[in-house]
């Protein structure tokens, strides 16, 4: 099961304008073990969690870091879970990350040909003349050239730096939603419609690889600090109801053949949830409206 959660607040005396504080949590609380899946990478080697692709010979490289021990490229992806076809993967860029390599953070790795929905930073021209042209870019990666497509391109004066957390989420099938974040903040999005487009799970991970123009990298160059990576739980949204100050909609998408438990509860201090209704998906959105009269109150969905 996976879980999201918002909070609806109710204003002093239910005064006309109601106020809601969305607090999406996609992946929290009650889920099960790995997933969603984390790694530190707090130790001597990869281990079998990870599996390596391309020829990469990604490995720990001080102990604390996922890195290149010998070569420039890192292509490694998380092969312990299973996790939906509406997935996300965030990684968070070694202290000491040469800025030479540039990463990427990937979800929905597909089997056949290791094709990729990948987020990641590039300032190289498209002519290899130079690196002066800052950007974030989502692309279907990691196919053939002539397959391989960028879906979304938007220029940035905001440069990563070691440290900085990339995340990259999908949801959706037709079309195919990518979304790219730079420290918490959305800084590009895509949609995949083509006919090749990726519609099924698969592994998350990461990519590194040197910018190109004869650019090197030390050996033993660390390049992840850390990451996450999971299913991503429904997106709640809050719609308020003309008819009474306290009545509003629980709105978020179903999937067919899944059951979506929809709880609540006063407190998050321990949470004591109460049942107030079981829906199963069919693949269409649903509303559940509710009333609520309490100054503050919490609702989360669990999904079977």
């Amino acid at each position: 099961m996976k879980q999201s959660s918002l909070c609806y607040s109710t204003p002093a005396r239910f005064q006309k304008a109601v106020c809601s504080c969305l607090l999406v949590l996609a992946g929290a609380s009650i889920v099960p073990a790995q997933n969603p899946a984390a790694d530190d990478f707090e130790r001597a080697s990869l281990g079998g969690s990870w599996t390596r692709f391309g020829g990469s010979n990604a490995e720990i490289v001080n102990g604390r870091d996922l890195g290149v021990p010998t070569s420039t490229w890192l292509f490694v992806g998380w092969t312990a879970s299973t996790f939906d076809a509406d997935q996300f993967c965030e990684a968070v860029t070694a202290d000491t990350k040469p800025d030479t390599l540039l990463t990427q953070v990937y979800v929905r790795r597909r089997a056949s040909d290791l094709a990729r929905y990948g987020f990641h930073f590039n300032d190289e021209n498209p002519d290899g003349t130079g690196i002066d042209n800052p950007r974030w870019e989502i692309k279907y990666d990691g196919v053939p050239t002539a397959q391989t497509r960028t879906l979304s391109s938007v220029p940035t004066a905001i440069l990563p730096r070691p440290g900085d957390v990339l995340r990259i989420e999908v949801r959706g099938t037709s079309p195919v939603t990518i979304k790219g974040f730079h420290n918490g903040v959305e800084v590009v999005s895509a949609t995949d419609s083509a006919h090749q487009r990726i519609t099924t799970t698969g592994p998350v991970g990461m990519v590194s690889r040197l910018r190109r123009g004869g650019y090197t990298a030390p050996p033993n160059s660390p390049v992840f600090a850390s990451w996450r990576g999971g299913s991503l739980g429904p997106v709640l949204a809050l719609q308020r109801l003309t008819f009474a100050e306290t009545n509003f909609a629980l709105r978020f998408d179903s999937v067919t053949n899944k059951s979506y438990v929809v709880r609540w509860a006063d407190s998050l201090n321990p949470p004591n949830w109460t049942t107030l209704m079981t829906v199963v998906g069919d693949g269409t959105p649903k509303s559940i409206t509710v009333t609520n009269t309490e100054p503050q109150r919490f609702y989360s969905i669990l999904i079977n």
